[in-house]
């Protein structure tokens, strides 16, 4: 299983190989990723193209709800 986010689809749509990724893996994203995904898809552009493509294979995607109720911790050290 792996998790993707925006920016790991986008980069791997534009050395073309998302339908690897979708092929050879079973992939998870966030509503969150499809919803940014869809306004980049509104540009006019090489990323907008690929966010295009990417949702066009979202059926692929297990799509995930992620709550937004408490704090976010990440492992930052200032």
């Amino acid at each position: 299983m792996l998790v993707v986010d925006t920016s790991a689809f986008i980069s791997l749509g534009l050395c073309d190989e998302v339908r690897t990724l979708l092929d050879e893996f079973e992939v998870h994203t966030s509503r969150d990723v499809i919803q940014e995904l869809e306004e980049m898809s509104g540009y006019d552009d090489r990323e907008a193209e690929v966010a295009q493509s990417v949702l066009d294979k979202k059926e692929k995607v297990t799509i995930h709800e992620v709550g937004r109720a408490g704090r976010f911790e990440h492992g930052r050290i200032d």
